[in-house]
């Protein structure tokens, strides 16, 4: 179960979301089993990690970097799936957790590194594939950040970017969260990514019309954990019809594939 198998194996987890309320997650028999079951029941999270898992799968990297991996789920998962990981994190708290949830669960090839990625454009280590989920709209210097991501994909690797996209939705729950810009629009996303060198394969839509009603009923539910874990799967299932939809101009979310130059 994504992130759930992983998290299972550790014994106090802390999870500090973008809206700043945090939950400690403790390894009990009846948490191991939902778990097993649910995963992490985070409505966002698992909409955006199904499309970055499916990326993965498509393009088969080796090596990941896990640019802004925060509490780390990302990292552990790779790695739990046999990936070789580097996450790169700024705040000092979440890199020694994430490192000891790693050693707790015997993930040998999952590695951290306390960075900032506006001053990383010059970074030796690369790797064959890039994820930055929902990372650039809290930065200010986003540039210098998106430059850092060219740096650290390896000539011809992939990166794999989600961000929110400006939108009315984005707009209405923006005050929830700790960003510093709403979003971003497709056309703005690929303008920046091309002038720091990458090819843009592919860009989708997500929260779109069924994703955004599955966010917000999930969310009505943050107060009863035991509700909120038996509606996950019917709400997320659910969610999975925006692919129904071609195209939305409310959408919340955007996700773009790109790839770096390989004449390096």
């Amino acid at each position: 179960m994504v992130f759930g198998s992983i998290l299972a194996k550790i014994n106090e987890f802390r999870l500090d979301a973008a809206d700043g309320q945090s939950a400690i997650m403790r390894n009990t028999a009846l948490t191991r089993a939902a778990l097993s079951i649910v995963g992490v029941p985070h409505m966002g999270l698992r909409i955006r990690a199904s499309l970055i898992l499916d990326e993965i799968r498509k393009h088969r990297p080796q090596t990941i970097i896990d640019a802004g991996s925060g509490n780390g789920l990302y990292t552990l998962e790779f790695a739990a799936r046999g990936y070789i990981v580097h996450g790169i994190e700024l705040n000092q708290d979440k890199v020694s957790r994430v490192a000891r949830y790693a050693r707790e669960a015997g993930l040998a090839n999952a590695s951290l590194q306390i960075a900032d990625l506006t001053e990383l454009a010059q970074a030796t280590r690369k790797a064959d594939l890039v994820v930055c989920s929902d990372v650039l709209e809290h930065i200010p210097d986003d540039t210098s950040a998106v430059f850092t991501l060219r740096a650290l994909t390896r000539p011809g690797g992939i990166l794999v970017l989600t961000v929110p996209r400006v939108s009315p939705f984005a707009a209405r729950v923006e005050n929830s969260f700790d960003h510093v810009r709403v979003g971003y629009t497709e056309e703005q996303l690929h303008a920046m990514l091309e002038s720091a060198g990458f090819q843009i394969l592919k860009t989708r839509q997500f929260f779109k019309m069924f994703g955004r009603m599955a966010w917000a009923a999930d969310r009505s539910l943050r107060h009863s954990s035991a509700l909120k874990a038996l509606l996950f799967w019917p709400l997320f299932l659910f969610a999975k019809l925006d692919a129904l939809i071609p195209g939305d101009r409310n959408a919340g979310g955007v996700l773009v594939v790109a790839r770096a130059p390989s004449d390096e």
